[in-house]
């Protein structure tokens, strides 16, 4: 069953306009897909992909009013219902898809769920679109699989949503809503153990005085009981004081010295390679030194050094 059967009923819903209105649905759904994976990412969309979201609306306008008519009903490449409204939705779901991997830097719950929603999104869409090529080319028993499975997919895909509803329900919460649970879980966590203002600060002021002055942070294999040690805090105070006043972890602490450090090697040092830089900065991982770098800068660590030579 394609668009044309879909239409039939909303028909007897909306009347006249229904069609228009399922036109401007279905080509407006890859577009809405994409956004809310970048608003799921806290991630803003650039100037140039808000321009692309409208290019499936602009060719819906143009085709609807000036083309339509001068093309034949029945040419497959230019159905109006089915292929290229389908087809942007596949195109947006894969880069949703894309964008999703790209700004992962940790594998948590809310990551691993915008990889399946998305993963699912591009096979179901992949499997209704050859459904429709089988169906227009007579292969009617390739279209019937590829329609069941089409159906099968949205079906698991459905109840896959909410059992994930009932194990993890912060996923369908907003971003404000984690921060703030995020804050009184920190509240709640160090509540019988509260540190004196003026020692904290101490703390703060000694554990940044030992990182940068010795360059610490190039140890990859640093760890909050070295630091411990070395500066003569306890480790549960440097994490308490990272976690509340810093509101981050031990290692997003040291790995923004990294990134800071690896950027001004970009900089400052035209001849060393990226590799180079990566090690001397106390990365041992090149994906992970790109992924953080890109959190920080929004660009991969060659794209920075372009900006200045």
């Amino acid at each position: 069953m394609g668009l044309t059967q879909i239409n039939l009923a909303f028909n007897n819903i909306f009347g006249i306009y229904s069609r228009e209105f399922l036109l401007v649905s279905f080509y407006s759904f890859g577009p809405l897909f994409f956004l809310f994976t970048k608003r799921t990412l806290s991630v803003k969309p650039s100037r140039y992909e808000k321009i692309i979201t409208t290019l499936p609306l602009i060719h819906l306008f143009i085709w609807y009013f000036f083309i339509k008519e001068h093309y034949d009903a029945n040419s497959y490449f230019t159905d109006l219902n089915d292929f290229p409204s389908s087809l942007y939705n596949l195109l947006f779901g894969l880069y949703s898809l894309i964008t999703v991997r790209k700004h992962m830097s940790v594998h948590n719950h809310i990551n691993n769920w915008l990889l399946l929603v998305n993963g699912s999104f591009v096979l179901i869409i992949a499997s209704y679109i050859a459904s429709e090529t089988f169906s227009y080319f007579q292969f009617n028993t390739m279209a019937s699989a590829s329609i069941i499975i089409c159906y099968c997919l949205v079906m698991i895909f459905i109840y896959i949503q909410v059992f994930l509803a009932l194990r993890y329900p912060d996923l369908f919460l907003s971003n404000k809503y984690l921060r703030d649970r995020i804050g009184e879980y920190k509240e709640d966590k160090y509540k019988s153990s509260p540190l004196d203002h003026s020692y904290s600060n101490h703390v703060i002021v000694e554990l940044e005085r030992f990182v940068k002055e010795n360059l610490e942070f190039q140890n990859s294999e640093l760890s909050l009981n070295d630091v411990s040690q070395k500066i003569g805090f306890p480790s549960r105070d440097i994490s308490q004081v990272i976690n509340t006043i810093l509101n981050q972890s031990f290692k997003e602490y040291i790995n923004d010295f990294r990134i800071k450090y690896a950027a001004e090697l970009l900089k400052k040092e035209p001849t060393l390679r990226i590799q180079e830089v990566m090690f001397h900065s106390g990365f041992n991982s090149k994906s992970i030194f790109n992924k953080y770098f890109k959190m920080k800068f929004k660009m991969t660590p060659k794209e920075y050094r372009k900006g200045f030579y």
